[in-house]
């Protein structure tokens, strides 16, 4: 029988973020995927020209109650953007009230490079610090790290430097951390990956190739690609190796083909591997 998973996203009308990555991995994966929206745009946040936003507001929670009311059971939640700070509370109720404790995976998306994404405040980060607490994996970039410890930023991070941090966010009460966008400090920088940091393990770097410049969706398809590994029954460490052999191959194709980076990844044709290597898993167990 399939996994069931809550999705908790914002869904972009026209790009290739968010909830229109999340979805088709996670269903190539043999998850059935229930959407929680919590904002509706045209297009991107960034993008230009006037982005159509429109907010959810009551409906949020009006959801939620409706699934208690339908007795709807999931083995997982999945967490991106959240479009009001209060929805962050209203999803620690629902997953609070859950009496089969389903897996809580959180990518608590913030911000980039030092700061904070626009609309979002302390009294977000001391939110999302409340989620994680619960969370199996709490899967942050670099600034969002720093935000949820109290952690000046700062452009590069020793691997010491980037364990205390995780250790905080264990501190906090996720029981899996694995900080992404990492490379090691005095190398080639050919490589980037996850930083794993778990109670009583010694922390580890999985790294896989770097490309150039920056593409939008990169972190969505990572969670959900994580998400499907670790669904399947993959422990942690092997389900980031998976995923960022994954995400390379993605990259290639992406660059290859000339894709613009606001255009999103070319993720469509690992969709079918990655159904075959879920298939392949459900065989041998």
């Amino acid at each position: 029988m399939n996994k069931k998973l809550l999705l908790v996203n914002d869904m972009p009308g026209a790009a290739k973020v968010a909830a229109n990555v999340n979805f088709p991995v996670l269903s190539a994966g043999q998850i059935e995927v229930a959407i929680l929206p919590t904002l509706i745009l045209s297009n991107y946040a960034g993008s230009p020209g006037p982005v159509v936003k429109h907010q959810i507001g009551q409906d949020f929670n009006a959801m939620l109650n409706h699934w208690e009311f339908l007795g709807l059971k999931f083995d997982a939640i999945l967490t991106g953007y959240f479009g009001e700070s209060n929805q962050i509370d209203e999803i620690i109720s629902y997953y609070l009230k859950q009496s089969n404790q389903p897996k809580l995976l959180v990518d608590p998306t913030m911000g980039d490079l030092g700061k904070l994404y626009k609309g979002f405040d302390a009294h977000v980060v001391e939110k999302m610090t409340r989620l994680i607490q619960f969370a199996d994996l709490v899967m942050p970039n670099i600034t969002e790290a720093c935000y949820l410890t109290n952690t000046p930023y700062k452009e590069i991070f020793t691997l010491e430097e980037l364990t205390d941090i995780g250790n905080k966010l264990l501190a906090l009460g996720a029981k899996n951390v694995a900080i992404t966008g990492v490379s090691e400090v005095d190398t080639s920088n050919d490589q980037i990956g996850f930083y794993l940091i778990r109670e009583k393990q010694k922390p580890v770097l999985l790294s896989h190739q770097r490309f150039p410049d920056r593409f939008f969706g990169t972190g969505d398809l990572a969670v959900s690609l994580m998400a499907v590994f670790y669904l399947a029954g993959f422990d942690i460490e092997a389900s980031l190796v998976k995923t960022g052999k994954l995400i390379e191959e993605v990259l290639k194709v992406t660059l290859e083909v000339g894709q613009p980076k606001e255009a999103g990844l070319v993720f469509e044709p690992i969709l079918s591997e990655l159904y075959s290597m879920i298939l392949k898993e459900k065989e041998l167990n």
